[in-house]
């Protein structure tokens, strides 16, 4: 996304599979795997809103940027 102040930043989201996640996984419904999946990166990784904040709180991005970016991951 675009840096303040020129050129461009990373933002990463991610979540580690480790063996408790998988076995959730294998025990869940296909159909809940959103679900089960969007709340282990609140808990356990870092979802697109938290990177996003990071830059902001870094002051790598502008608020206009992050507002932008958040709406757009709406």
């Amino acid at each position: 996304m675009p840096r303040k102040g020129g050129g461009r930043v990373a933002i990463r989201e991610f979540l580690t599979f480790d063996r408790d996640l998988r076995r959730k996984l294998t025990r869940t419904e296909p159909t809940d795997w959103p679900d089960v999946v969007a709340d282990a990166v609140e808990a356990q990784g870092q979802s697109f809103g938290k990177a996003i904040r990071k830059l902001l709180d870094a002051d790598l991005i502008t608020e206009d940027t992050a507002l932008a970016e958040e709406r757009r991951d709406a």
